[in-house]
């Protein structure tokens, strides 16, 4: 998944950059195991703060294809 505002009059949630999730990677890894990597805000740490202290930023996985979560992962920063 990537999202880097390319597109014609696309732009952050709520015009604000630190709230933009540019990039989620996915990777497996020995032991039945995965690693996900989120990336957020494309301009930090040139264009300020690179997290919005008040988000919460949360990946939600589907574990058995319902196209449910079954697993979610938040965070603040």
């Amino acid at each position: 998944m990537s999202h880097h505002l390319s597109g014609p009059d696309l732009r952050s949630p709520m015009d604000d950059a630190r709230l933009d999730l540019t990039d989620l990677f996915a990777f497996t890894v020995p032991g039945d195991r995965t690693v996900l990597i989120m990336n957020v805000n494309p301009v930090a740490p040139t264009g300020g703060q690179a997290f919005h202290p008040e988000a919460v930023y949360r990946l939600d996985v589907d574990t058995d294809g319902d196209h449910r979560a079954d697993v979610a992962f938040g965070f603040v920063f």
